[in-house]
């Protein structure tokens, strides 16, 4: 990751225990999954289960619908040139007594989102990320938390992310509609594994609901498991922004040593060393990680 994230540094700067589920267990949720084919949340919209969300199988033998959106808790931490230490703390249902223009934003400036991966609400390199760009340029930032929902489930992580998407692309179209916010212009979108899909979710979401398209999403090791050879409206696609960069550093060689999707889904597509092995990243931590949580 820390591999991946030095790559993308530079490319702002020029551009500007595999645990198997318990057979029971798997059974009620299936069970329990088929009672209802889609749920709705209000301003965000409808989330179906079945296809293209259950298949192909092999991929996608649960699907979960998500969580509620207040179990989830999509917040968003600003920081600008004007506040860089302490952020604001935002959410959607909060958005209207955020006084926009008396809080830094800046409506002509790029303006960046940073959605983490499963599990990985704390995660330093977002901070480090948050940093370098406004180190390079004056920029709105806004780090995405959906720490509720990232785990400890991974199926339910999957799905959840469908409403972390339409979190972020609500909170763009908020934007727009209260400044004078293009987001085909500024809007720059990155996710780290599953962030990177939430990502791509965040810009069907545009597309679908704003009729308008991010400037660009860069998707950092999206991730492979639930997304391999599925329907482009399921995982990051390169039609969710006007241009689509991903960095794969974590493709498997094999079934536990990498966890990154290995199909090419973007515009362009970065395979640093292959894609694979990564120098100076340990293979046995992702071994260990997986051997420990419930997935």
């Amino acid at each position: 990751m820390k591999f991946a994230v030095g790559i993308l540094l530079a490319v702002v700067t020029v551009v500007r225990g595999n645990v198997p589920h318990d057979p029971l267990t798997v059974t009620f949720r299936v069970q329990e999954a088929t009672e209802r084919s889609e749920v709705c949340m209000d301003e965000l919209g409808c989330f179906e289960r079945g296809h293209p969300f259950d298949s192909p199988r092999l991929q996608r033998f649960i699907s979960s619908e998500p969580e509620s959106r207040e179990k989830i808790g999509t917040e968003f931490r600003f920081y600008s040139p004007t506040n860089d230490m302490i952020p604001q703390y935002i959410t959607n249902l909060n958005f209207s007594s955020w006084s926009i223009n008396d809080n830094g934003f800046n409506d002509a400036a790029n303006t960046f989102f940073i959605i983490h991966d499963f599990l990985d609400g704390n995660a330093v390199w977002s901070e480090v990320l948050r940093t370098a760009i406004l180190d390079k340029q004056k920029s709105n930032v806004f780090i995405v938390d959906w720490s509720n929902g990232a785990g400890p489930r991974y199926e339910q992580a999957v799905a959840n992310i469908r409403v972390v998407g339409a979190e972020v692309g609500r909170f763009i179209q908020n934007l727009k509609n209260s400044t004078k916010l293009n987001p085909l212009n500024t809007v720059h979108i990155i996710g780290h594994g599953l962030g990177a899909h939430a990502a791509g979710y965040a810009g069907k979401w545009i597309q679908t609901q704003a009729k308008s398209l991010v400037s660009r999403i860069t998707g950092l090791d999206p991730s492979g498991p639930f997304f391999k050879g599925v329907d482009p409206t399921v995982r990051l696609d390169k039609s969710d922004a006007s241009f689509v960069d991903v960095i794969h550093t974590n493709k498997p060689s094999n079934l536990i040593t990498g966890f990154g999707i290995e199909e090419a889904i973007g515009d362009v597509d970065y395979y640093p060393n292959g894609g694979e092995y990564q120098p100076g990243c340990e293979k046995e931590l992702m071994v260990k990680n997986v051997n420990e949580d419930e997935f």
